[in-house]
């Protein structure tokens, strides 16, 4: 379990989280809310000391047999940064056991955004891809083939133990939610209140590996899991489908927009793979601007 190998950030590790809830909640709510938070681990700019446990932005180490990742019609995927596997050992996602796992995606600005990565067209799939780089693989560090693709400014990240909440749309945030503003608190800040806290925990840029991913505009699990079924052949998949394919679907990495990187997801968004069931072989992807 995600836990004793990574320090606990002192502002919103899930100490902070209690403290944060028990302002909009009255005493007997806050367990329930903190049981819906999942841990993640929050990536920071590592010190001297801290290990590093991911790298974004930066050129990749490939193998030489290993073809830099593109999306035929459209061109080659920008490098969007790594994790490095035996270093988030401890963490409660999908990884395998050793190795790094590269993350490379179409920003659109290759083509001048002819080529747009979206759940609804199954055929843009190609344009967020995981590269898994074996530990004992021989590799060196390559450039893009080609000057127009972007590349971000490399940062080095240490992990910081957080707590994540649901989005409030998923359906056992809205159940939790419907129960609370149906009991009367007078004292306590309205149930708005409390999302928008949510909805601002944890503060930007909210890189983040496992835990519930930040919503900007609806669940991501929801975008990921239409994504897949649409893959499958659903050609308009109902909320109830879209639902129960959602429950697979577990957040691995999540990268924001930041300055540092000099990295902007469309108007400000986010970033997101996934892994289905538990296996660190099968991802998917959303994407969703502010």
């Amino acid at each position: 379990m995600l836990g004793a190998p990574f320090p606990q950030d002192e502002t919103y590790g899930p100490q902070a989280a209690a403290t944060m809830l028990a302002r909009h909640l009255a005493a007997d709510d806050v367990g329930e809310w903190l049981a819906l938070g999942l841990p993640a681990l929050r990536l920071v700019p590592a010190g001297p000391h801290d290990p590093v446990v991911a790298r974004l932005g930066g050129d990749p180490d490939l193998p030489d047999d290993v073809p830099w990742p593109v999306w035929e019609g459209h061109g080659p995927l920008g490098y969007v940064g790594e994790l490095d596997c035996a270093a988030l050992a401890g963490a409660d996602v999908a990884l395998p056991s050793s190795g790094r796992l590269l993350f490379f995606f179409f920003d659109g600005s290759y083509d001048d955004h002819e080529g747009v990565v979206s759940i609804f067209d199954p055929g843009s799939a190609a344009g967020a891809r995981v590269v898994h780089v074996p530990q004992d693989g021989v590799a060196r560090r390559r450039t893009p083939p080609d000057e127009r693709v972007p590349r971000l400014r490399e940062v080095r990240y240490a992990a910081r133990l957080v707590m994540s909440f649901p989005c409030r749309e998923l359906p056992v945030a809205e159940a939790a939610l419907d129960r609370l503003a149906g009991r009367s608190q007078p004292d306590r800040p309205t149930v708005d209140a409390l999302t928008d806290a949510l909805f601002e925990w944890p503060a930007e840029p909210r890189h983040q590996v496992g835990g519930h991913p930040h919503a900007a505009q609806g669940p991501a699990e929801h975008d990921v899991a239409e994504g897949a079924l649409r893959a499958a052949g659903a050609t308009d998949p109902d909320r109830e489908a879209i639902v129960s394919e959602a429950a697979r679907w577990s957040l691995l990495l999540q990268v924001d927009t930041d300055d540092a990187l000099g990295a902007m997801w469309d108007d400000c968004g986010t970033l997101a793979w996934f892994t289905r069931d538990g296996d660190p072989t099968v991802h998917g992807f959303a994407w969703q601007s502010t």
